[in-house]
């Protein structure tokens, strides 16, 4: 008996059945959902992170942004896998809600702390108006524009009653744009 044969022989074997599992996955239209919430971690494209960070979660115009309770990005997506991982992220987020007296929850289902708030200001520009809702950090959390909202000074009062708790939600129909 020859060993040198028989190692070969098994390599080749174990080759042509490697080879033939990847072609057999390459020529089925397999769907793979890249994200996933495992052992309190997310993961994106890109990066993982721990969900337990996570206090402010928005996403606009197919990107997720999800920041500490600094206001610091801990987590970005921006991908065809973004608007599923925002999903993931609330679900598993789900204290964050509507009925939750700390958070303001937006239009789309996305959260922000209220202690994340700095301050809240309309920015005039030549054709727009922009809500602005500054983090902690002094960066942008969230805006809301002109273009999607109509009566933005109103729209400013309500979220303003929000933060402040004089109201619990902003009636985000109300204000939207058709």
């Amino acid at each position: 008996m020859n060993t040198n044969t028989d190692i070969t022989n098994t390599n080749a074997n174990t080759n042509a059945n490697a080879n033939a599992e990847t072609k057999m996955l390459q020529d089925t239209d397999v769907k793979v959902k890249i994200s996933r919430i495992s052992n309190g971690f997310v993961e994106g494209t890109q990066q993982i992170t721990k969900v337990s960070e996570i206090i402010n979660l928005i996403n606009v115009d197919g990107n997720t942004k999800a920041f500490d309770k600094n206001c610091g990005m801990v987590f970005y997506e921006k991908s065809k896998y973004a608007n599923d991982i925002f999903d993931e992220i609330k679900s598993s987020l789900g204290h964050y809600s509507t009925n939750n007296k700390d958070f303001i929850t937006l239009e789309n289902g996305g959260f922000i702390h209220k202690e994340s708030i700095l301050n809240i200001r309309i920015i005039e520009m030549e054709d727009e108006r922009v809500i602005v809702i500054i983090g902690l950090n002094s960066r942008t959390l969230f805006s809301m524009s002109s273009y999607d909202y109509n009566n933005i000074d109103n729209l400013k009062n309500e979220v303003s009653e929000v933060v402040t708790n004089k109201k619990k939600t902003v009636n985000w129909n109300d204000f939207l744009i058709d």
